[in-house]
């Protein structure tokens, strides 16, 4: 009963609002993985063939850089760690929400339009795209694509765990792509902010012990948009010093070394002495719910992801 009470001080509708990664239906056209950028400027890709439920044939061939984005997959996810580990291509224009004209493809991107060329037919029996979509929509149409899909920064967190633990992504700079913004799969909900400052503060709370503890007892499995609904997060205040200071905090838990469980754990700690302050959560009440969690030595058990 004590820690029922002490986690509704952190209960209710947060300010801001999430939305799950991008849905395919068909990982293996869109999942690429890029093996060199050629001396023409154009990405030399293979499709990651045998990922999800149906597989497809793997090809390798090369497309223009400009629709291949870094790719967030809910296992690329830990509390304070986000890094892409694959790529997507996103064929897709946010304002329609369909894929871009296939004339356009043609004269824009002829060599990725003749890539997805190459799976017209899986393409257009996916269940999704026959649900959605029309028979006259670009055929490579793909859903939960739209303009917060390209933001620069996020705030994300595996939909499929046993609990919450979020990390802020920013734009990620590589050879191939140059400087390009993550773009979440099915599997992530993401939180689209203006600053870095805004979402290491809303990560902070999110993975403060009273976030974690409802994310964990009252939607257990699927840590999904809706534990927006329930945790009480406030719009980011610049002029607000328990805001700036859980900036400051999840900013430090980020460039920590991942072994470094020191001075993780003192973040932490810190985190949930700031997150009590703002909830109006007693110092006894947030130790309570540190043990509810599971912390040992001022540690607590990593979500686990799942499948």
């Amino acid at each position: 009963p004590a820690v029922l009470e002490a986690a509704a001080k952190a209960l209710g509708s947060s300010h801001y609002r999430a939305r799950a990664g991008t849905t395919t239906w068909l990982n293996g056209v869109y999942w690429v993985r890029v093996l060199e950028r050629l001396p023409d400027g154009n990405l030399l890709i293979e499709n990651l063939y045998d990922v999800g439920k149906i597989v497809v044939r793997q090809v390798q061939v090369s497309v223009e850089p400009d629709l291949v984005y870094p790719l967030l997959r809910g296992r690329d996810i830990a509390m304070w760690r986000a890094a892409p580990s694959d790529c997507i291509l996103v064929a897709q224009d946010p304002a329609t929400r369909k894929g871009y004209e296939e004339s356009e493809m043609r004269v824009s991107w002829p060599l990725t339009y003749a890539y997805l060329r190459r799976f017209e037919k899986e393409l257009r029996q996916r269940s999704g795209f026959r649900k959605y979509f029309e028979a006259t929509d670009p055929f490579y149409s793909m859903y939960n694509v739209g303009p917060q899909t390209s933001a620069p920064l996020k705030v994300v967190w595996r939909e499929l765990a046993t609990g919450m633990a979020a990390a802020v992504c920013a734009p990620v700079a590589s050879h191939a792509l140059g400087e390009r913004p993550c773009v979440p799969d099915h599997t992530v909900i993401a939180v689209s902010v203006q600053t870095a400052c805004e979402g290491h503060y809303l990560c902070a709370l999110l993975n403060s012990s009273p976030s974690r503890w409802i994310a964990q007892s009252y939607l257990h499995l699927h840590a999904s948009p809706h534990v927006l609904n329930h945790v009480k997060i406030p719009r980011f205040d610049g002029a607000d010093r328990r805001h700036l200071r859980l900036a400051e905090l999840s900013a430090e838990a980020h460039v920590a070394t991942a072994g470094d469980e020191a001075t993780i754990t003192s973040i932490q700690a810190e985190v949930d002495e700031v997150a009590a302050e703002l909830w109006d959560i007693g110092g006894a009440e947030i130790r309570l719910l540190r043990d509810a969690l599971g912390y040992s030595g001022g540690k607590a058990q990593e979500p686990e992801e799942r499948e």
